[in-house]
């Protein structure tokens, strides 16, 4: 039934349909993927208390313990905390640069599709007005031909002007929303990555510099 009533929503719109829903599903898609790259930081809060651990077991001189800390962990955060800790024994300055190498690997894919998605929620109610456009002058051929007398005969091309519009601002709104979302928590999430990573290198190099 579902399914039904949404092939003829699509086939009342018309071709401009099918954009409407490869710019959805392509949206969504990049969506999903970012979510699932993301999902264990996504509602993370204990930023601070994994962090005081790690410190505390490296002041403590217990650096395999700190390692497995970071081990059991899933997510952005454990990993790029365990490049510190893997990495501890190399120079300063050859630390430095490396992990500028590996968290921007490790960061990067976080949001390069959120552009991409801010794009196809803008295409999505153009293509709807496009829609509106191919609707209007649907129906003003039927005048042209028929007249208006018969409001049947209007009503295709009235439905595929609504439907398009509809169905881009359907999908445009959603998108928004959740790149709005994902983008605030990667900022976050990047921020504590950022504060982790420094507050590492700072006990590590100062311990380094009092033996």
């Amino acid at each position: 039934m579902i399914l039904d009533d949404l092939y003829h929503v699509i086939a009342a719109g018309g071709w401009v349909m099918l954009p409407i829903f490869l710019v959805g599903a392509w949206g969504f898609y990049l969506i999903l993927s970012t979510y699932i790259v993301i999902r264990a930081d996504l509602y993370r809060s204990d930023f601070k208390v994994t962090l005081d651990k790690l410190r505390a077991r490296l002041q403590a001189g217990d650096t395999a313990g700190a390692e497995a800390l970071l081990v059991a962990g899933k997510g952005v955060f454990p990993r790029s905390l365990e490049i510190v800790i893997h990495n501890r024994h190399l120079p300063e300055r050859a630390l430095r640069r490396l992990l500028e190498e590996k968290l921007s690997r490790l960061l990067h894919p976080l949001d390069s599709s959120l552009p991409l998605v801010a794009v196809l929620a803008t295409a999505a109610p153009l293509l709807g007005l496009l829609g509106t456009v191919t609707g209007m002058v649907h129906t003003f051929d039927v005048i042209t031909i028929h007249g208006n007398r018969n409001p049947v005969l209007l009503a295709d091309g009235i439905s595929e002007a609504l439907i398009t519009t509809q169905s881009g601002l359907l999908i445009a709104f959603p998108l928004l929303l959740m790149r709005h979302r994902l983008a605030d928590r990667i900022a976050w999430l990047n921020s504590q990555v950022e504060l982790g990573v420094s507050s590492l290198l700072n006990q590590i190099y100062r311990h380094h510099q009092e033996a």
